[in-house]
């Protein structure tokens, strides 16, 4: 039987450590690590953007400069729509490549609004977190400034709206609960 999952949440609410404990039951595909992937030095997204936006947002040895991308990203919505344009196809692009023969997955997404449009998902389930653990759980593990933080939440918010969700399972449960909800609900 298909069971093809969408896993998804707000910065920092756990959708890695959840989707990694059920690695036993379901290939995992993270669109984050897709993306760091593709935007190496010498990959597809790196090539693209560097075509597109031009050397200012690289380093000396092609690398990306994160921080001042991720800056304009979240402050600037036509760059962040033009950075979508870029990058989006190229993400999908590889999950179709990996997912082309699997009938069970669970694709961890910090964005949603377009991969609920090309995949037909069985289950869409969200993780949700409090706002203040979200924020303090991010700036340790990232180290970015609260103003940041919120900008990401904005955007999430917004993509979030395109999707109502089959389950919703609050992080602040043991892992041990969340993964017992996950599986029930199937």
């Amino acid at each position: 039987m298909d069971k093809k999952i969408l896993l998804f949440g707000f910065i920092g609410s756990g959708k890695s450590t959840l989707a990694n404990s059920l690695s036993n039951d379901f290939k995992i595909i993270e669109l984050d690590q897709i993306n760091k992937n593709i935007l190496e030095p010498g990959g597809l997204g790196n090539k693209a953007l560097f075509k597109q936006i031009g050397n200012s947002y690289f380093n000396s040895d092609n690398s990306i400069k994160k921080d001042m991308l991720k800056q304009e990203i979240f402050f600037n919505k036509v760059f962040k729509t033009q950075i979508e344009e870029i990058l989006h196809p190229l993400i999908y692009q590889e999950v179709q490549r990996i997912i082309m023969n699997l009938d069970r997955f669970i694709i961890v997404a910090p964005l949603v609004k377009k991969i609920i449009k090309k995949i037909n998902f069985n289950k869409k389930v969200m993780l949700t977190c409090n706002s203040q653990e979200l924020i303090k759980r991010v700036q340790l593990r990232d180290g970015l400034n609260y103003e940041m933080i919120e900008k990401i939440i904005e955007s999430q918010t917004e993509d979030y709206k395109s999707v109502t969700p089959d389950l919703m399972i609050e992080n602040s449960l043991d892992l041990e609960t969340q993964k017992h909800i996950f599986k029930n609900q199937l």
